[in-house]
């Protein structure tokens, strides 16, 4: 038995369970059954079958090997029923969960819930993962070592805990926050920039554009805009002035 890998509870549900003797998939894991007394996981409890009554049940001891994608047995019959032993009943009426379970230690301090724990292959819990403690802001972890008794809705710890956890780096609300936010400066700085070097290359297409095309539509468009030229005036004398208003009659008067 592999004793050095360990599997976070959430991992383990779903995994398949395979028989190293026949060489096929057995069943998968559908949750864990913990011992509150003796503080480890007993068993892992099994897909139950529609027309069995009992949980079927893998202990921990039957286990070949749990491993990184599935979990091993000799063979088959590692699989127990819950009526096989009365030790299984009265763990399944108990029904222990670690997960969201108040975490008090002996001294009376509070620190938070149990958001995972892991288990290695003998079932023994090696680790916590807590939250919402008063004394911590955000996730933290201690060794299971320091677990005192486990309850259906809570779990003890010994005071050295605290200790242990206090030598973690702080990670503070305030840090997150900060962290938050120059991760949302760095994206709105880097979406500017974009957005800026977009329009100034369009601009520079547009000026290209205007450069390669002819001139001829703007020296006709200023030739259209320019007034039509004026006849030079040329100053004349009374008898010629005299004349020339004759003459002007004789073309009105004419038929």
């Amino acid at each position: 038995m592999d004793e050095k890998r360990i599997h976070a509870a959430r991992e383990l549900l779903g995994m398949p369970i395979l028989s190293i003797k026949d060489g096929m998939p057995v069943t998968s894991v559908r949750g864990i059954l913990l011992d509150g007394e003796n503080k480890c996981a007993a068993a892992l409890i099994c897909d139950k079958k529609r027309y069995v009554k009992d949980e079927r049940l893998l202990p921990f001891a039957a286990i070949q090997s749990l491993g990184e994608d599935a979990i091993t047995v000799p063979q088959l019959n590692a699989i127990e029923r819950s009526g096989s032993n009365a030790e299984w009943n009265k763990l399944l009426r108990r029904q222990v969960q670690l997960h969201g379970a108040r975490v008090f230690t002996e001294g009376g301090r509070t620190l938070g819930q149990v958001e995972e724990y892991w288990l290695d292959a003998a079932g023994a819990i090696v680790k916590l993962e807590l939250s919402g403690g008063k004394l911590f802001s955000e996730h933290f972890c201690c060794e299971g070592r320091h677990i005192i008794a486990i309850a259906p809705h809570t779990l003890m710890l010994r005071d050295e805990a605290i200790a242990e956890l206090l030598e973690q780096p702080p990670r503070r609300p305030l840090a997150g926050l900060m962290e938050k936010a120059e991760s949302a400066a760095t994206a709105a700085g880097e979406a500017m920039r974009q957005l800026t070097a977009g329009i100034g290359g369009k601009l520079r297409r547009e000026e290209q554009e205007e450069a390669a095309e002819p001139a001829a539509p703007a020296v006709e468009a200023a030739e259209a805009a320019e007034p039509p030229p004026q006849a030079e005036a040329v100053d004349l004398s009374p008898a010629e002035a005299a004349a020339e208003e004759q003459t002007d009659y004789e073309e009105k008067a004419a038929p």
